[in-house]
């Protein structure tokens, strides 16, 4: 995966770029079976507020014998944070497009996801 950094909306942001395996009806043999091609997928690191959003929408706690119970929607999670990260691909940026999604690109993207967004360690420079 390509990092760079692009002015999205009028703000710096860091932005990972990848090529997919990508199958589609737009794109079929002289048989009628789709031809993979490569195709390019941006995905935005997202920002502190908008982790946060993420975080809150898909996270529950209810209160059980005085102590907290908390649940997360790991699915719900997953799927809004790729929707709101992913800024260009060959399919159709949505819930309902990133839910049909072939389980190996899905995967593909999910890994550059958290590549990009996951805090990596501070290195010390004593």
């Amino acid at each position: 995966m390509e990092i760079t950094k692009k002015n999205i909306t009028g703000k710096l942001r860091t932005v990972g770029t990848l090529e997919i395996n990508w199958e589609s009806l737009e794109n079929l043999d002289t048989n009628g079976q789709p031809i993979s091609t490569k195709e390019k997928v941006e995905i935005l690191k997202l920002t502190f507020g908008e982790d946060l959003r993420i975080r809150n929408n898909c996270t529950k706690v209810k209160m059980s014998g005085g102590q907290p119970n908390i649940s997360i929607d790991q699915e719900k999670m997953t799927i809004q944070n790729l929707k709101k990260s992913i800024i260009l691909a060959p399919f159709e940026i949505t819930e309902e497009g990133i839910s049909d999604l072939d389980k190996l690109v899905a995967a593909e993207l999910l890994e550059a996801f958290n590549n990009l967004n996951v805090p990596q360690e501070k290195k010390n420079t004593n």
